[in-house]
């Protein structure tokens, strides 16, 4: 069996799978290691090893970690915020990241429309910055740790 290709989610929640597994079982008809590896398999792994190292290799480099505190810009907008959550994105060298607003901000291009966000996801590269761009060409997200 091979691995998916779909986005990994992170350790954390890999885990949190694992005890709700548990928990559904029966907590003594199912050790916590042996929810691991039917997660793992779940996702088409050899083992709970080969897919921990995989989700731990594909964070390595990402420009932000849960918990750090950083400036930029949405859809062209200024924010300050705290990083909520990382996650290994769609392709390799790709982050999946939650951020959540110090100050709601206006997305609404139309004045008197009132379109604030508080917490946005998207997924950046290497350089803290979407591959999706606006109208004009300025990325959705752009972060700077």
């Amino acid at each position: 069996m091979t691995a998916q290709t779909e986005p990994l989610p992170s350790m954390a929640a890999l885990k949190h799978q694992a005890r709700r597994l548990r928990l559904v079982t029966g907590r003594d008809r199912m050790t916590h290691s042996r929810a691991l590896e039917a997660i793992a398999h779940g996702r088409g792994y050899r083992d709970w090893n080969t897919l921990s190292a995989t989700v731990r290799t594909r964070m390595q480099g990402c420009p932000v970690e849960p918990g750090q505190r950083v400036e930029g810009r949405y859809l062209g907008r200024p924010f300050a915020g705290t990083v909520l959550r990382t996650a290994p994105g769609p392709e390799r060298r790709l982050w999946r990241v939650t951020i959540a607003f110090d100050t709601p901000v206006e997305v609404a291009a139309i004045e008197g429309l009132n379109t604030c966000r508080k917490r946005v996801t998207g997924v950046i590269g290497p350089d803290g910055r979407t591959i999706d761009v606006i109208s004009d060409g300025t990325p959705h997200l752009r972060v700077d740790a």
